[in-house]
């Protein structure tokens, strides 16, 4: 597997260890949307590129020659895993578990972590009072046909957190976007093409846009990468600007921020004792090499204010171009393809083939 997937990866912005964790990232979140309890949806940078359009990219993100789809090289790296529930009174915890329990008894060709290929353990698991639940989970490859209860680690793990969120964290104020590509960026023979339900778009927008003008009060401040997703989601997405303005006005990162509407002109909240925004921009973007094609802070702040600016003026009946502009609402600029709402209830019903 892991050569495989070498032969197709994309250095240095797409290489094997970002592949590899994709994959098994992939594979956790499918096994626990395919659960018959509830629905759920992909939200956090995993899902940037099912929310991409077909719209032509930034030139400097552009490369005829790529095998790997841009769109996936330049969303920010995922290192963990963001599901929320669409249904009330679902049990997260349980969810995980049936991910890792099922993996504590192996049989040659059962279908358990990547067709028996992964042993997947969570640890260090925490609910919180909100009902969010988040664990650390490893992703051992093993060999099974040498032991069925006691399989043979065969390679370096691979570890990533998972992030479980109850529907009432959510914040939704529509339905959910369906993906426009797969989450995997390689085509892995045998691996159903998962494309997962999407939180929507603007209510991600909306996330982004208030998180970072509150102030911090989740040490050790690490919000700096929502400047990354900005600039990735306003030059790949379309969105309905009545959409957007609902999801802002709705959103609970507004009340955290003490703030009536987004500054316009935008700007950052500098905690006085803290590093600077351009500072850690700068050095994600020179630390992660999908990163390093983005403009430089100064560049990428003016596009985003610019973005700002144009949601609170003009008609309400406009639609965002990723090519930077509002325009009146036409066929050609419809929203996101949607979902019907989801059910409010548990669900019941065999899991989707895999």
């Amino acid at each position: 597997m892991r050569s495989f997937v070498a032969e197709r990866a994309e250095p240095p912005g797409f290489d094997t260890g970002r592949a590899l964790t994709q994959l098994v990232m992939t594979d956790v979140a499918q096994r626990i949307t395919a659960q018959p309890a509830g629905g759920w949806d992909l939200r956090g940078s995993l899902s940037l590129p099912g929310r991409a359009g077909d719209d032509p990219l930034p030139r400097v993100w552009q490369s005829p020659q790529a095998r790997i789809d841009p769109r996936y090289v330049r969303a920010r790296p995922a290192f963990d895993l963001d599901l929320c529930a669409t249904v009330d009174g679902l049990d997260l915890a349980a969810a995980l578990d049936r991910v890792t329990g099922a993996s504590r008894v192996y049989r040659a060709g059962d279908g358990v972590g990547l067709g028996g290929l992964v042993h997947y353990a969570a640890a260090g698991r925490r609910r919180f009072d909100n009902g969010r639940v988040v664990a650390e989970l490893t992703a051992q490859p093993i060999d099974p046909r040498r032991s069925r209860r006691h399989p043979i680690p065969v390679a370096d793990p691979i570890t990533f957190q998972v992030d479980l969120y109850p529907r009432s964290l959510a914040g939704f104020t529509g339905v959910p976007d369906a993906s426009n590509r797969p989450t995997l960026a390689i085509e892995i023979p045998g691996f159903a093409d998962y494309r997962p339900l999407l939180y929507p778009t603007v209510n991600q927008l909306a996330d982004k846009l208030w998180t970072p003008v509150g102030p911090h009060t989740n040490p050790p401040w690490h919000r700096y990468k929502d400047l990354f997703d900005l600039y990735y989601l306003i030059h790949t997405c379309r969105f309905r600007l009545v959409d957007l303005r609902r999801a802002l006005e709705t959103n609970p990162n507004r009340a955290k921020a003490g703030l009536e509407r987004l500054p316009v002109p935008y700007r950052l909240y500098q905690d006085p004792a803290g590093p600077t925004w351009q500072d850690r921009y700068e050095l994600m973007r020179a630390q992660q090499p999908a990163l390093a094609a983005y403009p430089p802070f100064a560049e990428a702040m003016a596009g985003i204010g610019e973005f700002v600016n144009g949601i609170g003026a003009g008609p309400v009946d406009r639609t965002w171009l990723p090519a930077g502009r509002w325009v009146r609402h036409t066929r050609r600029t419809a929203s996101p393809r949607r979902l019907p709402p989801p059910p409010t209830g548990p669900r019941r019903g065999p899991s989707p083939r895999r």
